[in-house]
């Protein structure tokens, strides 16, 4: 009996664990453009954007510098008015 349970809970435990990894590549890793995009068109800071994601504050500026490269923008304003134009922001 306390076997089964051990068993279940392992099972139970790495069930868990794929799904939390399932969310977090859906939202972080496929959506992170519009995620990132619409947070820095609300004006945020790195440390405002990082709290709300909850991750690093390097991990925004990374995020944030590969979108202005994508882009072709230099300044976070540029970046929004295209981002704009090209129908990524609302």
């Amino acid at each position: 009996m306390k076997r089964q349970v051990l068993i279940y809970g392992i099972v139970g435990g790495i069930l868990v664990a794929v799904l939390q990894w399932t969310q977090y590549r859906f939202l972080v890793i496929e959506h992170s453009a519009e995620i990132y995009g619409a947070l820095v068109a609300e004006g945020l800071s790195n440390r405002e954007i990082a709290s709300r994601l909850f991750v690093s504050e390097n991990t925004v500026k990374t995020h944030c510098s590969r979108a202005f490269d994508k882009l072709g923008a230099k300044r976070r304003t540029q970046a929004v008015q295209l981002g704009k134009e090209l129908g990524l922001i609302p």
